[in-house]
């Protein structure tokens, strides 16, 4: 009987070794994506920095319909 306890201990043993490594494992892989988040925000940051700057250039910019409106009063200007 107490062979079988010592028996049961060794394989808790075991397994809690083999938890631990996983863990250990986990926790390197957790450092990876808080590292890779980190360069993503970075990233994102910069992106909206430049999308903020293309929306300011593209306001600045006349639109299709403007420059159609504009086209005919310079044909109508140079008819005349």
């Amino acid at each position: 009987m107490l062979e079988n306890h010592e028996q049961w201990f060794v394989n808790i043993d075991l397994k809690l070794n083999s938890h631990t490594e996983m863990i250990g494992g986990l926790a390197e892989d957790v450092s990876v994506l808080k590292t890779d988040v980190s360069v993503l925000k970075e990233d994102m940051s910069i992106v909206k920095t430049d999308i903020c700057l293309i929306k300011g250039d593209l306001k600045q910019k006349v639109d299709y319909k403007e420059f159609t409106i504009l086209e005919r009063r310079v044909s109508a200007v140079e008819v005349s």
